[in-house]
């Protein structure tokens, strides 16, 4: 009897062990953790995605190559950008509706531009297959021959999903916005060069909602510093 008591008292404790151990493993799952998290961004600011480093470059070649054309002052231009890559595991596409319109100093010279992009993009690497909307607002000064590179500044915010295949399968909900100040553009290679920019990545996962502050700094060459709490990576963004 005893026996039998001490069998059923083992297997009653087994049970509730593996109860609290799914239990566990669903709330680990339900929520992103910060190497997550930077993997996502850093997806998200690659050249080829139709992001935001995209977004920064196509809006810089399209306003320069306005200027170059004769662009008139205090009018309103629009224009469509279309994309597609492919390169190994990494996939993506995406469609921007970019309007600008310039500013001209006393001897009606183009000298600056506001802008506006609305972009649908799609990207898919070996781990992340991504579906967002984003939208750009700012302004672009340094158009004038004289002036080295183009200064950017602006705001940028997307949102979409994203289906991950990390130690799980799951799918995420995600905001992601950036402040950017003081951006330099080189007007001859249309690469940045300097700049950086406040972001904030909230993501959502089966109701639980994770959110990380931080930012980022172009250090040119195609590099880009992260920083989220206290912690800094470093990627190439092509």
């Amino acid at each position: 009897m005893t026996q039998l008591r001490n069998t059923f008292v083992a297997t009653i404790l087994f049970f509730t062990l593996a109860f609290q151990s799914a239990c566990t493993v669903e709330v680990e799952l339900s929520e992103l953790t910060e190497g997550e998290a930077v993997e996502i961004i850093e997806a998200a600011l690659q050249d080829f995605a139709g992001g935001l480093t995209s977004n920064i470059e196509d809006i810089s070649e399209q306003i320069l190559e306005a200027v170059s054309s004769g662009a008139l002052c205090d009018t309103l231009y629009t224009q469509s950008i279309e994309e597609n890559y492919q390169r190994g595991q990494v996939q993506s596409s995406y469609q921007t509706e970019l309007s600008y319109e310039m500013s001209c100093n006393s001897l009606n010279f183009p000298e600056s531009a506001t802008f506006t992009s609305s972009t649908d993009y799609d990207y898919s690497t070996l781990r992340i297959t991504s579906d967002d909307d984003a939208r750009f607002l700012g302004s672009i000064s340094g158009l004038l021959v004289s002036d080295s590179s183009l200064v950017l500044v602006g705001n940028y915010e997307s949102s979409g999903s994203q289906d991950l295949n990390f130690n799980s399968q799951r799918s995420v909900a995600s905001t992601f916005t950036v402040n950017l100040t003081n951006l330099e553009v080189n007007k001859t290679e249309i690469e940045i060069i300097t700049g950086s920019g406040d972001f904030t990545f909230t993501a959502e996962i089966q109701g639980n909602t994770s959110t990380f502050t931080g930012s980022i700094s172009f250090m040119g060459d195609d590099s880009l510093m992260l920083t989220l709490n206290d912690n800094t990576y470093t990627f190439d963004l092509n």
